[in-house]
């Protein structure tokens, strides 16, 4: 078998993916892992076609469980598994795969990116303002974080302020 395979076949499905043929995607992936089953990155793939196509987030979980088995060293799946598994609604599951992320990878952006998301969805306002100005502060000054700020000055009462980091977007 050509090793070159099994990088055509997750590519193509990637493609396939993202014109919406979900179907044909996912057979890609499949054979992709039939020439190569300890390739992380197909069942990273595998994973955001289950979640985002699908709406299977638990076999999205699945597929990210077994490439971060593969590849454990890569914070970017515990990152995504945290926001997996507080879909879910299972907070303790996500908080520990949070915490694995920021060990891997404590100064990544990325990391503080998935904390607000993840205070986002809990509804925890002091934390998402907390984790925005911290985020900010790392450089990230647009986006998710910007966002954040100009909402919560919008709702303190200070139009003002929320003009002014508007424009620094």
């Amino acid at each position: 078998l050509d090793p070159l395979s099994r990088i055509v076949r997750v590519n193509l499905g990637q493609t396939l993916a993202e014109s919406g043929q979900y179907d044909k995607a996912r057979h890609h992936f499949e054979t992709a892992l039939s020439f190569d089953p300890e390739f992380a990155t197909t069942y990273r793939y595998l994973s955001r076609l289950e979640v985002f196509a699908f709406g299977r987030v638990d076999q999205g979980i699945k597929h990210l469980r077994r490439a971060q088995a593969l590849n454990p060293g890569r914070p970017d799946y515990p990152l995504q598994l945290a926001l997996h598994w507080d879909w879910l609604g299972d907070t303790e599951q996500a908080d520990r795969s949070m915490a694995r992320a920021k060990t891997l990878s404590p100064d990544d952006p990325r990391v503080l990116v998935a904390e607000l998301e993840l205070a986002l969805g809990r509804g925890e306002g002091q934390t998402l303002v907390e984790t925005a100005r911290a985020a900010i502060a790392k450089g990230i000054n647009s986006g998710s974080p910007l966002q954040v700020l100009v909402s919560a000055d919008l709702a303190a009462g200070h139009p003002d302020r929320a003009l002014r980091r508007y424009g620094e977007e």
